[in-house]
């Protein structure tokens, strides 16, 4: 008897200190930081966007002051923080956006270690869109299976890839880039390797501008 109401002292010590503990909240993970334009300069109004990269969908803003932002989180993980205003900025992001510009687009790992990061966001003039088809250049048919890439001028690093995958009956992939020089390249299987080219070598789109670029690959001879 002695022993049970030993243990049930235990399991009721540690229940009540479990309780006492101070449990995480809302405040305790943050991303704070600035907005800057190409220049360097601060940029007040700007409203800043994180956006969970494990949830999707779930975006947590802020309006910045004299340019410094603070975003409170629902908990840790890794952020993807981007900065818009009437005039300039990126209101929604895709895939190459962050891949083709980490300065624009940074990604912020929040931990229970690290439960409150900083981040500079550089405020872009925004976003140029661009419809890509694939078709052979003998037949003019769509071509389904193709790999994409989008690198930049300035940093081949910063690159976007788009495996060899099925795209919709026509073959086009409709895509968000930012405005900044950069180079294309396309593949197909049994097909020569296509590079763009225009008056340059390298594509710049204007904010807003929407461009189609059709890839005519052209077979492997055997």
């Amino acid at each position: 008897m002695r022993k049970l109401l030993a243990a049930i002292a235990i399991v009721a010590f540690v229940a009540v200190a479990s309780a006492q503990e101070p449990q995480p909240s809302r405040d305790t993970f943050s991303i704070t930081g600035y907005v800057l334009d190409t220049d360097g300069h601060l940029v007040p109004g700007a409203e800043v966007h994180a956006m969970p990269v494990d949830k999707g969908g779930l975006v947590l803003s802020s309006v910045t002051q004299v340019g410094q932002f603070s975003i409170s989180l629902d908990g840790p993980g890794t952020y993807r923080v981007f900065a818009s205003t009437k005039e300039k900025g990126y209101r929604q992001i895709g895939e190459p956006l962050f891949m083709l510009d980490p300065e624009g687009i940074p990604e912020v790992i929040v931990s229970s270690r690290s439960p409150k990061q900083s981040t500079i966001v550089r405020l872009r003039s925004g976003a140029a869109n661009l419809v890509v088809r694939f078709t052979d250049s003998e037949t003019g048919r769509p071509i389904q299976q193709a790999e994409l890439i989008i690198y930049r001028d300035d940093n081949a690093k910063n690159r976007f890839v788009r495996p060899l995958i099925s795209f919709d009956r026509e073959a086009t992939i409709r895509l968000m880039l930012p405005t900044l020089p950069l180079r294309i390249e396309a593949s197909a299987p049994g097909y020569k390797v296509w590079s763009y080219h225009d008056t340059t070598d390298v594509l710049f789109l204007a904010p807003k501008e929407s461009k189609e670029i059709n890839i005519r690959l052209e077979r492997i001879k055997k």
